[in-house]
């Protein structure tokens, strides 16, 4: 399992430790099963949400090389298991600026490549 590497800035900010659904949680202590570093850079999603997104970003990557292709499996994945519509971007230099629904937002990078996920409003 691959551990998040947190900046060394986040271990000692606050934001580093968020509030799930009334949980708190540290991010630099989420593991995952893959051979990938994860760094999880924003959460409101639940920790088995993060966990799902960031399996299916490594079979996404494992799978794919283009960009869109890894964020459309991510996104046809997360239609699939949790109600749609979710949106995902992936590459390695963007900007956005979106609107999602409370809870339903994570950012984050496995490997090189950052990964924006997100629930849309209806």
């Amino acid at each position: 399992m691959a551990e998040i590497n947190a900046p060394d800035y986040a271990k000692t900010r606050k934001w580093a430790t968020v509030r799930i659904n009334g949980e708190r949680v540290n991010l630099a202590t989420l593991k995952f099963a893959t051979k990938y570093t994860v760094t999880i850079k924003a959460s409101e999603m639940p920790v088995d949400m993060i966990e799902k997104a960031v399996l299916l970003a490594d079979e996404g990557m494992q799978k794919n090389t283009d960009d869109g292709d890894i964020a459309a499996f991510i996104k046809q994945g997360f239609d699939q298991i949790f109600t749609p519509p979710w949106h995902c971007v992936v590459g390695r230099k963007f900007s956005s600026l979106i609107t999602h629904e409370h809870g339903y937002f994570l950012y984050f990078f496995i490997g090189k490549l950052a990964v924006v996920l997100f629930k849309a409003r209806d």
